[in-house]
């Protein structure tokens, strides 16, 4: 299957459309995302991006793992993905919690990369601290009235549709009354979006306001004020990602080609780093690679994604500094033989890594509660 992939890319994957690791194809020139766009839509009709769907529903009925070897080939040729948050969030949610009709509805075009989702999570006054959103949804006959604001909405400026964490227990606190809908932002009266640009002058991110934003109920994925548990999976899901161990170890491997390329100029010390960065990369990559094995054993701890991300998050951040380390005041300006990519990009991604699917003081109460036993006081 690998050998048949990577001959595939090599054929169809022009190396200079390779982008910094962390780069998510939605943040992308108009122009690029197109291209990158139109080359995710042939991913699919040849059946490289949802391998581990069951049959019925477009899929090969391949194993996690299985996934993980065609996420990783992927992610290790800076190759990004379009619509992560509909085909690695939305779709096992749906697969897992959704009525058949919701399946029919949406995971087509999930699978076709047809439709763009965005989640809509993060508030102004509600971060990686969940449970105490205050967006409401209040049933009114057939629809909910939804009110509030969401904020550092990734992918929001190329999607159609939210999927909403909402409280729809009036009074409720806590992970208490919270669902999920599936909002379309396209065709909703009272639904704004307003861009955020980023310190690489792209837009990454987007706030949207809610003022009597009506979702039919059918929109809800579950049941009514039970959405914490779909909420959770769905967060497991981004914090333990495919393909994230690949770019760390792609990352590692451009900077072992840069000491390559220029021995003089690497310290005795600068070697013995990049010797432990190896280490630690493998390490992330074992325990992808665990992960993945446990969704297809259907034994996946709670705290595993959370203990990913939090060591996987670190390590990207110590790559990039490593990066500006090697190449000093030349940073900003070094451009590598092959990719639209540079080190200074990956450098400035890598301030989301620690805060970017829950910050890394909520990993470590996920871990204390779900692994140790140890509650809030």
């Amino acid at each position: 299957m690998l050998d048949e992939l990577k001959a595939y890319l090599d054929k169809n994957f022009p190396d200079d459309r390779a982008v910094a690791a962390d780069l998510t194809a939605e943040w992308a020139s108009d122009e690029e995302y197109e291209w990158l766009h139109q080359f995710n839509r042939r991913l699919a009709e040849d059946g490289w991006l949802i391998p581990h769907w069951p049959i019925e529903w477009g899929g090969r009925g391949l194993t996690d793992v299985d996934q993980m070897l065609i996420r990783e080939e992927l992610a290790y040729r800076r190759i990004p993905l379009i619509n992560v948050n509909g085909l690695d969030m939305l779709a096992p949610i749906l697969l897992r919690f959704g009525t058949e009709e919701q399946k029919r509805r949406h995971l087509p075009g999930i699978a076709a990369v047809d439709t763009m989702w965005c989640q809509g999570f993060s508030e102004p006054e509600a971060g990686s601290d969940l449970t105490s959103l205050r967006t409401t949804a209040v049933r009114n006959g057939d629809h909910y009235v939804v009110n509030g604001s969401k904020v550092w909405t990734g992918h929001a400026m190329r999607s159609t549709w939210m999927i909403l964490l909402c409280r729809t227990g009036q009074g409720s606190t806590g992970s208490r009354g919270l669902s999920l809908l599936l909002v379309d932002m396209a065709n909703t009266p009272g639904v704004e979006m307003t861009p955020t640009i980023a310190m690489t002058g792209a837009v990454t991110f987007c706030q949207e306001f809610f003022v009597d934003a009506k979702v039919p109920v059918e929109n809800i994925v579950g049941t009514e004020n039970e959405g914490w548990a779909a909420s959770r999976a769905l967060l497991e899901h981004e914090r333990g990602g495919p393909g994230v161990a690949a770019k760390l170890r792609r990352k590692l491997d451009d900077l072992l080609d840069l000491v390559a390329g220029a021995p003089d100029d690497a310290s005795d010390a600068d070697v013995v780093r990049l010797g432990g960065l190896i280490e630690k990369v493998e390490g992330a990559r074992a325990m992808a690679y665990e992960m993945a094995d446990a969704r297809t054993q259907a034994e996946m701890s709670p705290h595993m994604p959370s203990v990913f991300k939090l060591f996987s998050s670190a390590l990207g951040v110590e790559l990039c500094e490593v990066g500006v380390d090697l190449l000093g005041l030349d940073a900003a300006g070094h451009r590598p033989d092959v990719g639209a990519w540079t080190h200074w990009e990956d450098y400035l991604y890598s301030f989301l890594m620690p805060i970017a699917g829950g910050s890394n003081e909520i990993q470590h109460e996920i871990i204390a509660s779900s692994f140790l036993g140890v509650g809030r006081k």
